[in-house]
């Protein structure tokens, strides 16, 4: 499936940078939906339009310190899809891989333009992954894979099976392109007029 590229535009907000244990807690425990950004850039970006009591999750090991706010570094600053003020409590920004991060069943799993090789390779979509399934609620992945990167043209294929193998394991199902949610908005530089969008729900036995 493809889409279109969406602009990404210049816009920049606050997020909650390395909470404590206690504090994140607390963020999840208040929100109604939860949404996991595995890879959100090393000048971290939003991919989601986020609603009230919607909490953004986003990490990656390789954010760049200089986002961190300088007058108070418990916030950093992210790009986001929206002129829109967000809270910084409705945002989370952790600078480690996704499984060093306090676990959580997120609603929904983010994966915007990653390294092709890296998927091939198994070194995002792994078994450190599992402790973030939930064993009881539904749960979306969105997966959107850049068409004009190098690592695109060199592994996108191997890329792709490996991620449908993973889905498969782990009881995700396919969906159709018109089932991603609205307030999905790929954010990345890497992407570009077509990328390929793959959408997978998995409903946990009762």
């Amino acid at each position: 499936m493809f889409n279109e590229e969406i602009r990404v535009m210049n816009s920049y907000t606050n997020a909650t940078f390395n909470p404590d244990n206690l504090t994140f807690q607390k963020q999840i425990n208040q929100a109604s939906q939860t949404i996991l950004e595995i890879g959100c850039g090393m000048e971290p970006r939003v991919s989601w339009k986020l609603e009230r009591q919607q909490l953004w999750v986003g990490c990656d090991h390789q954010v760049k310190p200089e986002y961190i706010d300088k007058i108070n570094p418990s916030l950093i600053h992210v790009r986001v899809m929206s002129s829109k003020k967000i809270p910084s409590e409705q945002m989370v920004v952790f600078d480690k891989k996704v499984a060093e991060i306090p676990k959580f069943y997120p609603d929904t799993f983010l994966l915007v333009a990653p390294n092709q090789k890296d998927l091939k390779d198994g070194n995002i979509l792994n078994d450190e992954l599992e402790p973030f399934l939930s064993p009881t609620k539904n749960q979306g992945f969105v997966i959107v894979l850049d068409t004009r990167t190098q690592e695109a043209s060199g592994y996108q294929q191997e890329a792709i099976d490996n991620i449908n193998k993973w889905m498969h394991k782990h009881s995700f199902f396919v969906e159709n392109n018109y089932d991603i949610p609205d307030e999905f908005k790929p954010n990345s530089a890497d992407l570009g007029g077509l990328n390929i969008c793959k959408y997978f729900v998995r409903y946990p036995e009762e």
